[in-house]
């Protein structure tokens, strides 16, 4: 099996191998230059017990990164249009699940990023770029936890409602068995974003039972109804809807 992922820079040169390796190792993965696999036009590593690590570099801007959609930790439109090339990277022979296998090839393109010039990266299962910098920051605070942060595993957008209001939606959860989550809220509020993730890092970590009707919320007072739904895309599986009140302070307890 094996996994993907992408990385833009904005110099297309291939970093050292010795400072990819350094970055690596400082995230909690061993990686050594491979020499009996070793590929021309491209840099290849070998992990510890049988992964196999390629990273290969494309000369030209990523033919769809400007069309994507964004999200609350994507870097700006200008800078991903000052790339001038792009890695596609592979991790080939990574044990376990969904989760396990993620958090190793997010280390791997971490160490990436940190070695390059990189402006922004993405898991292939991921939906939005996410800024250079913080993608590093948050696989080394993953590293040292053993997880993937819940901010990386999963993808969120946003959008206009129809009602005058906006809402976000999880993409992601569905990789890890759990229901994707749509959530509404005023435009004028505060703490929508902070209320996602925490209910989608608790829906990871315990996968909770969310019968619809019942209720969540970020105090032991508060009463937000679980609902089901189509999700927005029009299509896949139902989410869970929960809708913030019209003015929403905070992040939820």
């Amino acid at each position: 099996m094996s996994d993907l992922s992408f990385v833009l820079v904005t110099e297309a040169r291939y970093p050292e191998p010795a400072a990819v390796i350094a970055a690596a190792d400082e995230l909690g993965l061993v990686l050594r230059v491979s020499v009996d696999d070793a590929e021309p036009g491209m840099l290849t590593f070998d992990g510890e017990g049988e992964p196999f690590f390629i990273a290969m570099l494309m000369e030209a801007p990523h033919p769809d990164a400007l069309d994507m959609p964004v999200g609350p930790m994507s870097p700006s439109r200008d800078d991903i249009a000052s790339t001038q090339g792009h890695f596609i990277l592979t991790a080939v022979g990574v044990e376990g699940d969904n989760a396990a296998r993620d958090l190793v090839m997010a280390q791997f393109t971490a160490a990436i990023v940190k070695a390059t010039s990189a402006v922004a990266a993405m898991l292939a299962h991921g939906v939005v770029w996410h800024r250079g910098e913080l993608y590093h920051e948050l696989v080394g605070v993953g590293a040292t936890e053993g997880e993937l942060p819940v901010e990386l595993a999963i993808d969120v957008t946003g959008a206009a409602e129809a009602d005058g209001r906006c809402s976000f939606l999880t993409h992601g959860l569905a990789r890890y068995d759990r229901e994707e989550l749509y959530v509404t809220c005023s435009r004028q509020g505060t703490g929508a974003i902070g209320f996602v993730f925490d209910i989608a890092r608790w829906i990871l970590a315990e996968d909770p039972a969310l019968p619809t009707g019942d209720t969540i919320g970020r105090s032991s007072e508060e009463r937000l109804l679980v609902q089901r739904v189509p999700s927005p895309r029009g299509e896949g599986k139902d989410v869970i809807r929960v809708d913030l009140p019209e003015v929403s302070r905070g992040a939820p307890s």
